[in-house]
């Protein structure tokens, strides 16, 4: 056939026979080929992946790569992009009219950063393609988001809490209490700084973040956190200031260490960071951050003795050597955070130093009174002493007592009071037994007795008994009290210092034997015993044995304490003082003596305390007898030239024999027994075993006359002989001080009877006299060869 396109179709008759044998017949039209048939257009489709937070974050392409047209040429613009240029959802896209196309993921976008792990988005852009007669083709570009997972992010957290030592006390914030995963604010610190817990965040929507480690600020060690633990059951980490404990839920509870000295030194305002890091995790990407805690300080009250014992020799001869400032006072106080000062009520009167003695401090060499109103800050307190006066009789006894306040430096306010008793006991002087009533801080209730009981039982109450009784009519009874009108101050108040009230309604007895004595009756006759004392800003009383009188009760049916003068009793004009009955019925170191303070009359009129202290001199001797005051500290000073006995209490004391054979007992507590020159003799009880651990301080091996020293063990070790005496005593822990002298731990048989199976440390001992011993064999032998132990 030709190719002419107008020729028409031709038509043929054709038969066939089928393979069945059939003979069909029919016409067919046979084409033209020569005219073209119309094809359609071809499109490629494409598809992209992206990974959320991968390297590679946009593709490009030309989708009319691998795309043909149909018949003939392609209409203008052929090629469309049917979705908006900027339909994109989850990025960036650019669509070009030539085909080509880029797209950028916004990794940011809250529905890619919330994608889990092989999570997927999809986008699509569509595109037409013509041809010359208006076929369309359709084709895409499909990008593809497959999620990853996100690391949380994770912020730090801080919180506060204060140095309180009673909870829902005055200071109730003393807990830091929180959440590292939760937000919560934290104010009201003192310091006015918003703190608070910031939540730690996962973008992936299922993600549940919890803690796995702690450790102490950034060099620490890690410690584990238990899955599905609080704080009630969580980790436990001891930080600087304090002890946090964590649960994986990220509760914490953190507990300031309230005994820390850096945190009680604190003042207020002031704060110290106690800092811990911590990991968070989604379960599979760790990151860490930290919880800090602000340790804020508060005003700590000071820490003191109300009433501290200090002993002195009267003779102001006896300052030298060593002591011509005066005798150094301890306050005993301690405030850690330094935030206040005293104030001095009542001190020694500022006058005649021959007559009253002086408290003072020294300003570039020059001694500066202590007086009343004289305020000191805490840390410029200097160092107290006290002189004793000149020119004084040295027969009785100065009972000074110097009172201050401790005073807030922020707010002024007064914290508590204290009191120092001076004793300047004269030479050879008994310092007896002394006594209190009453601590001061609570009145005395009126209409019944207040006892104090004394006894005698020991070496010292030996050498007091005896002495009183070749010196009775030099022994007497020294009283003081803050009697008055309420409110209470001290000094005494003005108006009560004619002790008017005094003397009408306070009864003091003792009691003997069975015996009783009128020491001071409620009397209105008896109008000159109490006396206002402007040296201790207290009313005193000071009454002879010759003046204490035997008494009986007047009202038989006993409805109330009539207490009379005895006229029949053995003395020589039938009434018996104190000093006649003693003389007839010496004292023995097995008596009790009991003294009894009565407010007869009730009313707004009372004490806070009464104190006693009895003494009895004697002549041509320079030492000193003193007897600690139970239940206070004692600062014990001996003589320098006398054979004192100083012995202490069942607190803490410190006693310094200074020069003389003295005789050193720290009796119970935590002593400081320092012999000085002479043969000083440290005594042991069984009853201070256990009681205390002393330290004995330049202790001198080498024989008596030699101011040879000893530990004198009497009584104490029961079946104890030289030969056997280490089963009883052991040196161990021995070291060279600095000085070349030895130190050693003393440990004594507890049971002091069967030696060798129990021992206890009672002294710290430094010694001189050992050589370089190395072994408690070779310092026990050394003192047996110098007689520097006595055990009978």
């Amino acid at each position: 056939m030709d190719d002419a396109s107008d020729e028409p179709d031709e038509t043929f008759s054709l038969s066939a026979t089928l393979s069945t044998g059939q003979n069909d017949a029919g016409q067919a039209t046979i084409l033209d080929n020569d005219e073209p048939a119309d094809d359609q257009p071809t499109v490629k489709s494409f598809t992209h992946t992206l990974v959320e937070d991968g390297d590679a974050y946009d593709v490009s392409g030309d989708a009319l790569s691998g795309s043909s047209l149909g018949n003939g040429t392609a209409m203008e613009h052929a090629f469309v992009w049917t979705t908006a240029p900027t339909a994109a959802q989850y990025g960036t896209v650019t669509l070009n009219p030539d085909g080509t196309y880029s797209y950028t993921l916004d990794n940011t976008n809250p529905e890619v950063d919330a994608l889990q792990a092989n999570q997927q988005l999809t986008e699509t852009f569509l595109y037409t393609y013509t041809d010359t007669d208006g076929d369309e083709a359709t084709g895409s570009v499909t990008i593809t988001i497959t999620g990853a997972n996100d690391a949380p992010v994770v912020y730090p957290d801080t919180n506060w809490a204060m140095d309180a030592t009673t909870p829902g006390g005055e200071n109730e914030h003393i807990l830091a209490v929180g959440n590292v995963l939760v937000s919560s604010p934290h104010s009201g610190a003192p310091d006015g700084l918003d703190r608070g817990d910031v939540k730690d965040q996962d973008v992936d929507a299922t993600d549940t973040l919890s803690v796995i480690q702690i450790r102490l600020g950034n060099a620490g060690a890690d410690l584990p956190v238990q899955s599905a633990t609080t704080f009630e059951d969580g980790t436990i980490i001891q930080g600087l200031y304090g002890t946090l404990s964590i649960g994986a839920d990220g509760s914490y509870v953190y507990v300031v260490d309230f005994d820390h000295p850096d945190v009680n030194r604190l003042n207020v305002g002031e704060h110290l960071l106690d800092v811990f890091t911590y990991t968070a995790t989604d379960g599979s990407l760790p990151r860490e951050t930290t919880l800090s805690i602000a340790v804020f300080g508060t005003d700590d009250p000071p820490v003191f003795s109300p009433a501290i014992e200090t002993w002195v020799p009267l003779d102001s001869t006896q300052t030298t050597p060593g002591y011509e400032l005066g005798y150094p006072i301890t306050l005993d106080i301690q405030d850690v955070d330094s935030s206040f000062g005293i104030r001095f009520i009542a001190s020694l009167p500022d006058g005649d130093a021959q007559a009253d003695g002086r408290l003072v401090y020294y300003e570039n060499g020059e001694s500066v009174d202590v007086t009343a109103g004289t305020v000191f800050e805490y840390e410029a307190i200097p160092q107290i002493y006290y002189i004793p006066p000149a020119g004084v009789e040295l027969t009785s006894t100065y009972l000074d007592s110097v009172s201050y306040e401790i005073v807030d430096s922020d707010s002024g306010m007064v914290s508590g009071t204290g009191i120092v008793n001076i004793h300047a006991v004269p030479p050879a002087a008994i310092a007896g037994p002394t006594a209190q009533i009453g601590d001061g801080t609570n009145p005395l209730n009126s209409g019944s007795d207040q006892k104090f009981t004394i006894t005698f039982a020991n070496d010292t109450g030996m050498n007091f008994i005896n002495s009183l009784q070749n010196n009775l009519d030099d022994a007497h009874l020294t009283m003081y009290t803050d009697f008055q009108v309420a409110p209470f101050t001290v000094p005494v108040d003005a108006g009560s210092q004619d002790g008017l009230f005094l003397e009408q309604q306070v009864q003091v007895r003792l009691e003997i034997d069975g015996q009783t004595f009128l020491v001071k009756n409620a009397s209105a006759m008896d109008s000159d015993t109490w006396a206002y004392d402007s040296e201790t800003g207290l009313m005193k009383a000071v009454v002879d044995f010759d003046d204490i009188m035997l008494a009986f009760d007047n009202d038989p049916n006993k409805n109330k304490d009539d207490w009379q003068v005895d006229p029949h009793g053995e003395g020589p004009g039938n009434t018996l003082t104190l000093a006649e009955y003693l003389t007839a019925h010496p004292a023995s170191p097995t008596d009790t003596w009991i003294l009894i303070y009565n407010d007869t009359t009730g009313g707004s009129e009372q004490a806070r305390f009464v104190s006693f202290a009895f003494s009895a001199n004697q002549e041509g001797d320079d030492s000193v007898v003193v007897t600690g005051t139970s239940g206070l500290p004692n600062f014990i000073f001996g003589s320098d030239t006398g054979n004192d006995i100083l012995t202490g209490a069942d607190m803490d004391d410190t006693i310094i024999g200074r020069g003389g054979n003295d005789t050193l007992s720290g009796q119970g507590g935590d002593d400081i027994l320092l012999g000085g020159a002479g043969s000083d003799t440290f005594r042991y009880t069984a009853g201070d075993v256990g009681d205390g651990h002393d330290t004995i301080m330049d202790f001198h091996v080498a024989p008596l006359d030699a101011e040879g020293d000893v530990l004198d063990f009497t009584g104490g070790l029961t079946g104890a002989t030289l030969d056997n005496i280490s089963s009883f005593l052991e040196f161990r822990n021995i070291s060279q001080n600095p000085d070349g002298s030895t130190k050693a731990d003393l440990f004594v048989d507890q049971n002091g009877s069967a030696g060798g199976t129990d021992f206890a440390s009672i002294a710290t001992v430094h010694m001189t006299g050992v050589g370089d011993a190395e072994s408690g064999t070779e310092i026990l032998n050394a003192m047996i060869e110098n007689n520097s132990i006595k055990i009978a």
